[in-house]
């Protein structure tokens, strides 16, 4: 699969989160959307338009990147219990603001092992083909 397919792909599978994603699909997706995302980031504190843009586009790929992510656990035959766990942590990462210090701290720790998941996640190969998923 190329770069462009495996957009395609994310685009066109976007609510299916019974299918297969590939590791192809998954990391051309992932490092395009966070290199955005942190790019829009780093500007931030330039202005209300950033803020505005950055907020606009989280919530558009939002669930096309969790149906991705279920995809991906799919094809490398990940649990359904560390799958849940992982979109769980994901979710709490991208929407939860760190109001304490203690909040923080459990984001930065989410956020370790959400960045971790991903990469098992990601560089585990294909199982079989299980037609039931």
């Amino acid at each position: 699969m190329t770069f462009f397919k495996g957009l395609q792909s994310f685009w066109v599978n976007f609510a299916n989160f019974k299918g297969r994603a590939g590791r192809m699909e998954f990391w051309c997706n992932f490092i395009l959307y966070y290199a955005i995302g942190r790019t829009l980031g780093f500007f931030l504190n330039e202005s209300l338009i950033i803020l505005i843009s950055l907020s606009v586009f989280e919530l558009i790929l939002f669930i096309p990147l969790i149906a991705l992510i279920a995809r991906r656990c799919n094809d490398a035959s990940v649990g359904k219990g560390y799958k849940i766990t992982v979109i769980t942590a994901y979710i709490i990462v991208s929407f939860l603001p760190p109001i304490t210090d203690i909040l923080f701290l459990l984001l930065i720790i989410a956020n370790i092992f959400v960045i971790v998941s991903f990469l098992i996640i990601g560089t585990k190969p294909s199982e079989k083909k299980d037609e039931n998923l």
